[in-house]
């Protein structure tokens, strides 16, 4: 049975703290949100979660991000930054019991996951949330300073969340003053990152294609999966948040046994994800990337213009900024963000190493087998050039027997001259093909930085950036089984590049930026 959140605690703050010990995973997480981060917030037990409603001014410009593209380089996320604004900090003490975790499904929740899971007997309490991303078309402060105003036909893209107010209030720690914000009219509430890269706090409006949504709230990042904003599902539906994307429960189901119960309600063979507190930085969707929020602090953000399909046209101010033209090894010529390049080429020169090393071994075989070639080439012909001094001599003595079988010597070896050309010129192409590289084909890479969205009227790819490169790519398509070598995906993964053959919905060409390297 689904229990009331709706509890704020006025009393003392050792109160809050008792309370808010099972939930202690779900605070803030700085930079890039990490496994291995969020364990760490799970050994301090002594802090509580708060909700921090900011002035209506909004943030300082000490924590605005790189609002305006072309910016010298991308802001960082500090919620811990001294901030001029006066704020209201707001503990609030949810009556929540058992452990919180998502789970999904790709391109959208199959149908009767969520229905099935809130059925479960052990399950506390669940909620729908919906994705999709949202169009800005302009913003204001609330004194009424226009902070947002692209031009004509373009937009910002906004990582857009739905929710229905009271449900995930009274599942998600932290979120009870969500209800409030957005149980009345067009609300929107705003994560911490998502305010500072705006400049934007309560009071503020955005425009969201043609539909005007306040903001009311700012919450920690994690307490809204790394979505920059959110609304209720009724405004959802008006501006088009309509997908489906993740179900968030509460439950005294053992971790063990958790995803059989989930997968108990998936229809058989569809690929199914599922995350608990601790295991992953944002309980959201596709937790194999980092929020659009994340990649925007870091590489900045820009406004797009369709230009048909998935194609877009992107800031040429932030173009200019941030995109550069670099030979590239193994791969050559490419686009990439400025601050991937130096990543890139030491992940790639680290790839022409490998797989010089890889080939040692079958260029020596190769060479063996061409010498070993040639050699018996040599044989033939010197046998055949044997036959032809025999006939000559045949011939100048009148031997006639003997010059028809010099002839006949002649053609025999002959044959197997032609014979040995033809292994010959086999070992030679496989001398050629062992010193061919075995981890990434040059004439198989289709680039870094490509204006384009993940799918018409989707978000924005990562290649859109400049921070992603498809491998690979004819030997590796999306949605098909992969071919990489596993040294190539582990050299990746060391430079901070998360692998697509990972995902739900395979993409095994594709690599993007996800964390520092060695992170």
């Amino acid at each position: 049975m689904m229990v009331s959140s709706r509890v704020i605690a006025l009393g003392s703050f050792a109160a809050a703290v008792v309370t808010l010990v099972a939930s202690v995973t779900l605070l803030v997480f700085e930079s890039v949100g990490t496994v291995g981060g969020a364990e760490e917030m799970a050994k301090r037990p002594g802090e509580a979660l708060s909700l921090t409603a900011l002035s209506r001014n909004g943030a300082t410009d000490e924590a605005t991000g790189p609002s305006s593209p072309g910016s010298d380089a991308p802001a960082t996320a500090d919620a811990d930054a001294d901030t001029d604004t006066d704020t209201d900090e707001v503990v609030v003490t949810p009556p929540f019991s058992g452990d919180l975790t998502v789970a999904w499904t790709s391109g959208g929740l199959t149908e009767g996951l969520a229905f099935g899971i809130a059925s479960e007997p052990m399950v506390n309490g669940s909620t729908v949330v919906r994705g999709d991303p949202a169009r800005l078309t302009g913003s204001r402060s609330a004194d009424g300073t226009v902070v947002d105003a692209p031009a004509a036909g373009w937009y910002i893209p906004l990582d857009a969340f739905a929710v229905d107010p009271e449900m995930y209030a009274a599942v998600v720690p932290g979120a009870t003053e969500i209800d409030d914000a957005l149980a009345r009219g067009d609300g929107a509430v705003l994560s911490e990152t998502s305010a500072r890269l705006r400049g934007l706090g309560p009071g503020g409006v955005l425009r969201l294609d043609d539909h005007r949504v306040e903001v009311r709230l700012v919450v920690p990042d994690v307490v809204v999966g790394g979505a920059e904003v959110v609304v209720s599902h009724d405004t959802g539906q008006r501006i088009g948040i309509t997908t489906d994307r993740s179900v968030l429960f509460r439950h005294d189901i053992e971790r063990s046994d958790l995803d059989g119960v989930v997968r108990a309600h998936v229809r058989d063979g569809l690929p199914v994800r599922v995350r608990s507190t601790g295991e992953t930085a944002y309980l959201r969707y596709a937790d194999n990337v980092i929020p659009q929020i994340e990649v925007k602090t870091r590489f900045g953000e820009f406004a797009v213009r369709p230009t048909g399909g998935r194609d877009v046209e992107i800031e040429p101010a932030w173009m200019a900024a941030n995109v550069v033209d670099v030979q590239l090894p193994v791969v050559g010529a490419s686009r990439c963000h400025r601050l991937v390049v130096d990543t890139l080429t030491s992940a790639l020169a680290e790839v022409a190493r490998q797989e010089a090393l890889l080939a040692e071994p079958a260029i020596a075989a190769a060479e063996a087998a061409r010498d070993a070639a040639m050699a018996s080439r040599d044989e033939v012909l010197a046998t055949r050039e044997a036959a032809a001094q025999s006939y000559r001599d045949a011939v100048a003595t009148g031997d006639g027997d003997a010059a028809a079988r010099a002839v006949l010597a002649y053609e025999q070896a002959d044959a197997a001259l032609a014979a040995a050309n033809t292994a010959l010129a086999e070992a030679e192409a496989a001398v050629v093909e062992a010193a061919a590289p075995r981890l990434v084909d040059p004439a198989q890479y289709a680039g870094c930085q490509v204006s384009r969205l993940i799918s018409e009227g989707n978000a924005p790819s990562r290649h859109a950036w400049g921070i992603a490169v498809d491998l690979n790519v004819a030997s590796n398509p999306l949605g098909g089984a992969s071919t990489q070598h596993q040294t190539l995906v582990a050299i990746m993964a060391n430079a901070g590049f998360g692998w697509g053959g990972e995902w739900l919905s395979p993409d095994p060409m594709h690599f993007e930026y996800r964390s520092p390297p060695g992170g």
